[in-house]
């Protein structure tokens, strides 16, 4: 089994509207401080105009995937993990499973941001 030594697996980009830089910029700095391995997770889009203020909407999902998957091809030196971070709702349960199988993603991050 191969041990990493600089791993990052939630990272967002600007598309999460809290971040700011794309994948490139994550990368590279990433590659800069030595990382290893990068998982770029932004917050997962709702199949409904929800939230739209802290994540992409759903329009913008093939693109984000898209840029992961152009800079997995480019960047050879850094293992770079496609994921999105995942709000805990009950509702979309089965959307975050369908989301993961069809766009091939590494891993989902669960997560509780609102409390209702």
């Amino acid at each position: 089994m191969e041990l990493y030594k600089k791993i990052n697996l939630h990272s967002h980009t600007f598309r999460c509207k809290h971040a700011q830089g794309n994948v490139a910029d994550y990368i590279e700095e990433g590659i800069r401080n030595g990382m290893q391995v990068l998982g770029i997770s932004d917050h997962t889009p709702f199949p409904e105009p929800r939230d739209t203020g802290i994540r992409m909407e759903l329009e913008e999902l093939p693109e984000y995937i898209s840029e992961i998957e152009s800079a997995q091809k480019k960047y050879q030196n850094i293992r770079i993990l496609k994921s999105l971070e995942c709000d805990y709702t009950k509702e979309f349960i089965s959307f975050y499973k369908e989301m993961k199988e069809n766009y091939h993603l590494d891993y989902l991050i669960g997560s509780v941001l609102f409390f209702l």
